[in-house]
């Protein structure tokens, strides 16, 4: 799934091996897989990356918070949804 982590850490003037550094990750290649949207980092790494780059988790993944929330408003919809009266 795509991500915005390339647009923020350039925003922020950081290097991978940088951000790798203040995740406390040995190899940088984990980033990338991130950037790529090869590989999701876990809730502490993503928060993480919140707190480096400044920004909510949702700005970072906006693909995912999307197709979360659509999934969320649907099954809100269908569990709370008013049922109809019917008048005979």
């Amino acid at each position: 799934m795509t991500n915005t982590l390339v647009l923020y850490r350039k925003r922020m003037k950081f290097s991978q091996k940088q951000v790798a550094a203040l995740l406390g990750l040995r190899n940088p290649a984990l980033l990338s897989h991130y950037e790529k949207g090869t590989a999701m980092p876990s809730l502490k790494r993503a928060m993480a990356l919140e707190a480096i780059y400044r920004v909510p988790i949702a700005f970072l993944f906006p693909n995912l918070y999307d197709h979360l929330r659509s999934e969320i408003r649907d099954k809100e919809d269908r569990i709370w949804k008013p049922k109809h009266n019917h008048k005979h």
